[in-house]
């Protein structure tokens, strides 16, 4: 059989659908079964099909891509700003842990003053 529009509503939002039904008969038992159904789009107020774009597909437009674009400049001054604190944190990493292996020796000598001291 041809090919027919099926009209469906939704519930949700009120939006009425346009789907095209392709149907096939089945002799043995003398009815006809759907075969394809293929969304082309949707109705607008004045009862026109408006064609829905294809799932996954956006539309890009000038705009969007410089808003973008601005967005991509902003967030790479963002990592380059977090990569110098990130080695300026390294470098006083650096200096803390040689800080405090310093402290340490000078704690264990006075420890080993200290016990010597007591014993002697």
């Amino acid at each position: 059989m041809g090919a027919r529009y099926q009209y469906q509503q939704t519930m949700k939002n009120g939006i009425t659908y346009v789907f095209e039904c392709e149907d096939e008969y089945v002799p043995e038992k003398k009815q006809t079964r759907k075969k394809n159904r293929k969304l082309i789009g949707k109705l607008d107020e004045n009862g026109n099909i408006v064609p829905t774009r294809k799932k996954g597909m956006k539309k890009e437009t000038e705009a969007n891509s410089e808003a973008d674009n601005a967005a991509i400049k902003r967030l790479e001054r963002q990592i380059a700003s977090a990569n110098e604190n990130i080695a300026r944190l390294q470098d006083e990493i650096s200096i803390l842990k040689a800080s405090n292996a310093a402290l340490r020796k000078a704690m264990d000598k006075a420890v080993r003053a200290l016990t010597e001291g007591l014993e002697g």
